[in-house]
């Protein structure tokens, strides 16, 4: 699949929200006294939510 530019600077940028909005949410979990066992499992949901719906569309 080719991209143009600014298709790409898009994902890039949806990327960097993400992943930088997941240590902020990650952090405040374990203030509020969260395992870590059902924060990963919340995260190991979500990304399997997402490579489904990436593979349904391809």
């Amino acid at each position: 699949m080719k991209l143009k530019k600014w298709q790409a600077n898009l994902i890039l940028l949806l990327t960097a929200i993400i992943w930088g909005s997941s240590y902020i949410l990650i952090k405040m979990a374990l203030k509020g006294n969260m395992p870590s066992g059902v924060i990963n499992t919340l995260r190991g949901a979500t990304s399997s939510r997402c490579d489904l719906y990436l593979e349904k569309s391809q």
